[in-house]
Parts: C-alpha cells; structure tokens; sequence
C-alpha cells in the first residue's frame, strides 16, 4: 500500500463523521427536518468517479460506518444503501455519463429517496412490531430527495478535493 493512502483513507472516513454528524445536527425538526440532505451520499458521489477497483466499496462502507456513528439506524441497512447506490452509480456510468454534475445530482437524489424509503420502511416495521398501530405512514421523503441533489450539485466539487485525500483518486492514463 502506498503510504500517502495511509492518511487518505483515516482522513476519507473522518469526512465521512463529520458529515453524517452535520446531517444529524442540521435533521432537527428546528433546523431543516425533512429538507436535510443525506450528505453521506453526496460524498461517496463526489468520489464515485475517481475510486478505481475496490476503493469505491471501502468508500461506501466507511460513508455508510460514519453514519451509523451518529444515526440509530441499522448499520448493515445503511452499508447496503452506500453499496447499492454505489453499484448504481457503477452500473449506470458505463452507458451515461453520471460523473458530471446534473446527472449525478439527480441520481444523489434518487438515491437518497430509495434510502429514506428503506430506512422509514424498516423503521415502520420495528415500531410494528414492538406495539400496537404505531407507523410513519405519511412521512414526507420527497424534500430530503431534493435537499439531497442539490447538496450533491453543489457541494460534490468541494468534497472531491477535501486535504489529503487525493491519493485516493484514480490515476490518469
């Protein structure tokens, strides 16, 4: 392993806290609520197209453990949410061009309703389960969608070149 990856990686997954930890401050109903956007997604997007190999499945999963950091949800739920939205990415960039900002702002976004829904859905299921007609039925998913791609549209350029993560990226040929 080259040593500049020894920083990048411990610094990558710092970024990944602090943003999972801004995404659960800002998640207040008081400040944005339902129109906070999954910032952790936004990150793996911004680096997407620049892993090469098995670099975008460490990314994932150390989005998704950032979150679980700050976040009551399932961490196995939230690391198969970062590899499927990964895969998604991965799947849909060999025929579309999803590196560029406006596709890959609005895939951010599909994404991040697809988490929301799997998330709440799981949620519902457990609050079922431990008592009688308890459900989040009617939970607004759509404004986080938005909130996410636009966060995505303008934040992925500045979380592509966060300090020291560059040994990350993929190697021009």
């Amino acid at each position: 392993m080259r040593p500049g990856l020894l920083l990048a990686w411990p610094l990558f997954f710092l970024y990944a806290l602090w943003v999972a930890a801004l995404q659960a401050w800002l998640a207040a109903p008081a400040r944005l609520g339902a129109w906070t956007p999954d910032l952790g997604l936004a990150l793996l997007f911004a680096w997407a197209a620049h892993l090469r190999g098995g670099r975008g499945v460490v990314a994932a999963l150390l989005v998704a453990l950032g979150r679980a950091a700050s976040s009551a949800e399932p961490p196995a739920l939230l690391a198969a949410n970062a590899l499927a939205a990964l895969g998604l990415f991965a799947g849909l960039a060999r025929g579309v061009a999803i590196e560029r900002a406006l596709p890959r702002a609005a895939l951010c976004g599909l994404c991040a309703l697809g988490t929301a829904f799997v998330l709440v859905a799981a949620r519902s299921r457990v609050l079922a389960a431990d008592g009688p007609s308890v459900a989040l039925e009617g939970v607004p998913l759509w404004p986080g969608a938005l909130a996410s791609a636009a966060a995505c549209l303008l934040l992925a350029p500045l979380l592509a070149r966060l300090p020291g993560t560059a040994p990350l990226a993929r190697e021009r040929r």
